[in-house]
């Protein structure tokens, strides 16, 4: 297999690139940006991570075909084509006129899928969509007079996102951690990697360990469990 930045064919097949370049050429990082707001650089290798498990893949699944039909095959695996597979529902949401446009997005505008400061200068984040998990959020906020079947009234959003902007703020992250993680309305505090690493969560999931230098790695990836039952971290 042959894993590359922009594939075995095309325009741009003999050019160098990095990671943020396929992230840009295949759209997705214009998602990221907000009127009066450059378009954000990826936090991590995202197309270099996507494009190795699509590879992956795309290995395991020739090797299968070979078992079958006795013919082996070349893995044309482009990271610009494993990015593209990745945005379908962003590709619904922009044919029902949610982005690239001059009315306001969901990803973009909306006073329930952001990120928040709190009084402590520490950033939580929501992302309650679902008209079940929006009516929970107003409950945890305190804001009985917002009417949850408005949710996708866009004329309403400026005014609630400042509501909710100013609700946040009076209280410090772990006040809000305490009232609604693990709860429906689709919240989680902006963890830094070493708080990432001792959350309860990620710890029952066996998800990072600390080397003896004191650095951290990601310990797990898929799970592969036993039919009938899941055992704990199998």
């Amino acid at each position: 297999g042959r894993m590359t930045g922009w594939g075995q064919d095309g325009p741009l097949a003999q050019a160098a690139g990095h990671d943020m370049n396929y992230v840009a050429l295949t759209g997705l990082m214009s998602l990221t940006e907000r009127p009066g707001h450059p378009p954000m650089v990826p936090p991590t290798v995202l197309g270099d991570a996507a494009g190795a498990l699509g590879f992956s893949l795309g290995m395991v699944s020739a090797l299968l075909a070979a078992r079958t039909t006795g013919r082996g095959c070349v893995v044309d695996g482009a990271i610009v084509d494993v990015l593209a597979m990745l945005s379908p529902l962003v590709q619904l949401i922009r044919q029902g006129g949610g982005l690239e446009s001059s009315a306001p997005s969901i990803f973009h505008d909306s006073p329930f899928y952001d990120r928040y400061l709190c009084s402590d200068g520490r950033y939580i984040t929501i992302g309650a969509i679902e008209p079940p998990f929006y009516a929970l959020l107003l409950k945890q906020l305190d804001l009985p007079d917002v009417v949850h079947a408005r949710q996708m009234v866009k004329a309403d959003w400026p005014l609630l996102k400042a509501r909710i902007t100013e609700r946040f703020a009076s209280q410090p992250s772990g006040h809000w951690t305490a009232l609604m993680e693990g709860t429906d309305s689709c919240f989680a505090p902006v963890l830094t990697l070493g708080e990432a690493a001792v959350h309860p969560h990620n710890v029952a999931r066996g998800l990072y360990r600390v080397t003896d230098q004191g650095d951290i790695e990601t310990a797990r990836g898929l799970r592969f469990l036993p039919l009938g039952g899941a055992a704990k971290n199998a």
